[in-house]
């Protein structure tokens, strides 16, 4: 039996994911590899992605805005290479993506660009670090219910955030940037840690897995500047939309930063009023991010 989020301690989540002793839980080597990209090939799946590799040269200014690329720490030219290289090994290797929703941060949307072509935006994956304990929280109980739901049609969701907001949600911290790490929704809004993979390690899986015959590139994202990618919400392509609540899903309520009243919140997206052209006020060394 592997563990599930409510076993996991909060020493743990200060921790790299890895083989772990829990209290009511039996210890069990997280999958890895094959067995971790047959289980992904299957579907069923919610996939934690944090951003690729950035430039740590720079950070987020304080205020970030989320529609002016200048004013945050960005993906640098390998982050770039290994989001799109990480695209191709899944299509490669035949693992269905259908959800990917990202953190309005840059170097979340350019990720889910490069890999997958598309992305919904939602304010509910900004980063964690950047707000108060309680927002902090409100953000980790709204990824963990976004996570908790299990796609029906046979595909994977990834969910595109930073390192804080999984240990947040689930107690977990996601050490390396691009590491993957995968989740089964489970009843009762549970999740059971399935195992990771770092980025830099897709490339070998894809040609040690890859069906004989099978395209070794996938195929390609179309190449988009920077500041049309992530400036103002018209210019961005079409496949790069805002997160929107699920009608299949029953609304719940939380309180909006500032708000003065509670605010509907479906559990697969947001129906916020869109902070897309605010400041973000944060200011974030190093790579915590």
């Amino acid at each position: 039996m592997r563990f599930t989020s409510r076993f996991v301690s909060p020493i743990v989540g200060m921790m790299a994911v890895g083989l772990m002793s829990l209290p009511g839980s039996v210890n069990a080597e997280p999958l890895k590899g094959k067995e971790l990209v047959e289980a992904l090939k299957k579907g069923g799946h919610a996939i934690y992605l944090r951003h690729s590799t950035t430039d740590h040269n720079s950070s987020d200014q304080d205020p970030v805005t989320y529609t002016d690329p200048s004013t945050q720490r960005n993906l640098s030219e390998d982050g770039k290479a290994r989001a799109t290289t990480l695209g191709k090994a899944l299509r490669t290797l035949g693992i269905p993506v259908g959800r990917v929703v990202t953190t309005p941060f840059c170097r979340g949307v350019e990720t889910g660009w490069l890999a997958f072509g598309k992305g919904e935006v939602s304010d509910e994956l900004a980063f964690a670090i950047g707000t108060d304990e309680a927002e902090a929280k409100r953000l980790g109980k709204s990824l963990k219910q976004m996570m908790s739901v299990a796609p029906t049609d046979g595909t994977n969701s990834i969910f595109i955030s930073h390192s804080a907001n999984l240990k947040e949600a689930v107690g977990v911290w996601p050490k390396e940037e691009g590491v993957t790490v995968v989740f089964k929704p489970l009843a009762g809004g549970e999740l059971e840690y399935l195992g990771e993979i770092p980025i830099h390690q897709w490339p070998g899986l894809a040609s040690e897995l890859a069906p004989k015959g099978s395209a070794t590139s996938g195929q390609d994202i179309q190449t988009v500047e920077r500041s049309t990618l992530c400036g103002a919400v018209a210019s961005r392509p079409t496949t790069i939309t805002k997160a929107n609540s699920g009608k299949e899903n029953p609304p719940i309520s939380v309180r909006s930063s500032g708000a003065d009243e509670d605010v509907p919140l479906g559990q697969l997206g947001m129906t916020l009023q869109s902070r897309f052209d605010r400041p973000h006020g944060c200011l974030v060394q190093g790579n915590a991010a």
